[in-house]
């Protein structure tokens, strides 16, 4: 049998007065039905919302597509519901958080796919009252289905989002969905993330793109991160990592892109990254790395004021409280590694490091795998975080060869640049505080 549709939601209109305080808010399209031998129902879409209020809202709000049917059969499972042309606009006050996104694909028990995410698309959210330090504000894609023998499915994108927040500090989020894993086939390929825009002078914004799934014929690829734009106080772009595979067959999939990231930063961009590549078999390939292209920050990359914490310890890193810098995705293990990616037309007015990393990268962890493939046409004023002694890179030597060695467990303390050998395509100026090519 076949599983039904889900219910959607057509052009809801809320509008809430500044007298009202309203504790959670749930608008929820229906979700699809499960199906046996035929494809699961889709998730119900919710287009055309308009919700604008005065009010003071002390918990979560949630604007939801339906996630789509499981399925046990051949068929495959329903898709997730569609998030579409969503205008919000809060003038009173937002203590917690707003919360978009489309559904999830259902999964399938037998061997037919996954199915695929819901997107979220043409969205615009203004903010001109008040909001809590830190309140979320998030839109997502949906994640992919998973399926037995069959392939996980595709997850939803994130497009056309148009953000203003006059005042506040508020984290804005844009996150692609994660692909579905797969037990015998391939991952289905993570999110997209394209066209974001805020206006936010004491925002942050962090815009991601989702993480291919698991497969055992070869990982999905990760979502790319591009067109971002606006005024902010801190930006995030981070592509998603490839899917693994999980066979000694299975080749790992490619880390996503980032690029074309135009935007006026009043601290600084933490991070402009590239997608991992996913690990492969021990007779597959590896995932090739992503890459951060054709993008000007006004502003620098990487966080100039991470050196030593208080407790002496380096902030070097990946992490959000971390240095961060411009960094290409590592290229995933296998029989035969994947490449990492490179560095190619980026502008900035002071770049804190430049290499290639992935989720498990650390100050002490630094080996050859965290060399960018290329360096083509990165301009800035100052190449490298010089956060201790000026003009001396600092780093900790731990046991082993006397200086910084990749692969000898010493911790990076100031920034530095890694590149493959013949792969500086054009020069550095000026000097980095620190160059390696391997």
């Amino acid at each position: 049998a076949t599983g039904g549709n889900g219910g959607a939601l057509i052009q809801p209109n809320i509008t809430i007065g500044s007298l009202a305080l309203i504790d959670g808010t749930t608008l929820r399209a229906g979700n699809g039905g499960n199906g046996t031998t035929g494809i699961g129902g889709k998730g119900g879409d919710i287009n055309g919302l308009t919700f604008l209020s005065s009010g003071v809202h002390g918990n979560d709000i949630f604007a939801e597509a339906g996630d789509g049917g499981a399925s046990s059969g051949a068929s495959a499972a329903g898709a997730g519901g569609i998030a579409s042309n969503l205008t919000a606009t809060f003038k009173g006050s937002l203590q917690q958080g707003f919360f978009a996104s489309g559904g999830s694909g259902g999964d399938n028990s037998s061997n037919g796919a996954g199915g695929a995410g819901g997107a979220l698309t043409g969205t615009k959210f203004t903010l001109t009252g008040n909001a809590s330090v830190g309140a979320a504000i998030s839109f997502a894609g949906g994640a992919g289905g998973a399926s037995n023998t069959g392939a996980g499915g595709n997850a939803g994108d994130v497009t056309s989002v148009k953000l203003a927040d006059t005042k506040t500090y508020a984290e804005f989020i844009a996150i692609g969905g994660i692909g579905g894993n797969s037990t015998t086939a391939g991952g289905g390929a993570g999110g997209k993330v394209s066209g974001i825009a805020l206006t936010g002078p004491h925002s942050t914004l962090n815009v991601t793109g989702g993480s291919g799934g698991n497969g055992a014929t070869n990982g999905g690829a990760g979502g790319l991160v591009e067109n971002v734009t606006g005024k902010m106080d801190i930006l995030r772009a981070i592509a998603g990592d490839g899917g693994d595979g999980t066979t000694s067959t299975g080749n790992g999939g490619a880390g996503g892109d980032t690029q074309k990231i135009n935007a006026t930063v009043a601290r600084f961009a933490q991070m402009l990254r590239g997608g991992a590549g996913g690990n492969a078999g021990a007779s597959a390939i590896g995932g090739l790395g992503g890459s951060v292209k054709d993008s000007t920050i006004i502003g620098d990359i990487g966080n100039f004021g991470k050196g030593l914490d208080a407790l002496g310890a380096s902030q070097f890193g990946i992490g959000t409280a971390q240095m961060g810098g411009l960094f290409a995705g590592t290229g995933g293990t296998g029989g035969t590694p994947g490449a990492a990616g490179g560095i190619v037309n980026v502008t900035a007015t002071r770049i804190a490091a430049i290499l290639a990393v992935n989720q498990n990268t650390t100050a002490s962890s630094l080996t050859t795998a965290n060399a960018v493939t290329q360096i083509n046409n990165v301009h800035a004023t100052v190449f490298g975080a010089d956060n201790v002694n000026a003009g001396i890179y600092d780093f900790v030597d731990n046991v082993g060869t006397v200086g910084f060695v990749l692969g000898d467990g010493d911790t990076a303390i100031d920034g530095l640049i890694i590149v493959k050998s013949g792969g500086l395509f054009t020069p550095i100026t000026p000097a980095p505080l620190k160059l390696i090519i391997v």
